[in-house]
């Protein structure tokens, strides 16, 4: 019925809007604006996500031929503009305060910067710092910590203020994440010589920002074990994120290996054990579109 009401409607895009949650993510609804003259199609600027969360298209995309058409034309436009919007949420996180930094920012883009700097700063701190003034991996890790705590206090704080909705889905989200990534630090302070090649560090799901052929400005790349893959910017506005326990890391581990050889993962156990809910938390870690 639904597609027969999506085909139907092809030329009227505010008869398409209901069905969008069914194409996407997590795009409930596209920021329409209607032309001067009627006998022009309407333009698509922005997408807005279930919880109210906008995000401004890069460009304008105009919704005119077959609905399949222009729907992918708005995928795509989707993809570009999360991409241009990394950028700028990286480039704001170095010179914007963290606080003002959060508000300001879509979730999704806020979590996968915050991870990007985490590894870059665990990298570093497992390495021994900069070349001038080395200190020992056990230093450096713990002043991480120390970091991480006093950071987890702020947001903690920060939510008890919040009255915007939005904002708290937001900060909710990046304080499971930021949880895991202090687990984590505590998890290799107790292995002893700890380098950058250390197993209990590449099993982590890690983010980086390389630059490949196709985006020479550099793109954001997920790394796990022996495992590489590149952020596919799915819209997926402030869903809430999975706790993430040592089983939750196996799962993960188990299922990027398997994508990695072009093998399928299939999680078995017992009923409401949250096998699901991990394969669709991992898409999310991956900026990927999962369907269950």
């Amino acid at each position: 019925d639904d597609l027969l009401e999506i085909l139907g409607q092809s030329r009227n895009p505010k008869a398409v809007q209901p069905h969008l949650l069914k194409c996407f993510d997590n795009v409930k609804s596209l920021e329409l604006v209607q032309p001067a003259s009627s006998k022009k199609p309407m333009d698509a600027v922005g997408m807005f996500s279930a919880d109210g969360e906008f995000v401004p298209f890069s460009r304008t995309v105009t919704l005119d031929g077959a609905v399949e058409f222009w729907l992918t034309k708005v995928e795509d436009e989707m993809r570009t503009s999360l991409r241009s919007q990394m950028n700028l949420t990286k480039e704001a996180y170095k010179k914007t305060k963290r606080d003002k930094w959060i508000k300001d920012w879509p979730g999704q883009l806020i979590i996968a910067i915050s991870q990007l700097a985490w590894t870059a700063d665990t990298t570093k701190a497992i390495s021994g710092g900069k070349k001038k003034e080395k200190v020992s991996a056990k230093k450096g890790l713990k002043s991480m910590r120390k970091k991480q705590i006093s950071f987890l206090k702020k947001l903690t704080e920060a939510i008890r203020v919040v009255k915007d909705k939005i904002q708290k889905k937001k900060i909710v989200a990046l304080i499971t994440i930021e949880v895991h990534a202090r687990d984590v630090l505590e998890k290799l302070l107790k292995v002893q010589n700890i380098t950058p090649d250390a197993f209990d560090w590449l099993m982590q799901l890690r983010y980086y920002w390389e630059k490949t052929e196709l985006c020479p400005d550099g793109d954001t790349v997920v790394r796990q074990t022996n495992t590489r893959f590149t952020y596919m910017y799915e819209y997926l506005g402030n869903s809430g994120r999975l706790v993430i326990t040592p089983l939750t890391d196996r799962c993960y581990m188990t299922l990027t290996t398997a994508l990695h050889l072009n093998n399928g993962g299939s999680p078995k156990g017992p009923a409401g054990t949250g096998k699901t809910e991990t394969v669709k938390d991992l898409g999310k870690a991956l900026g990927a579109y999962v369907i269950v």
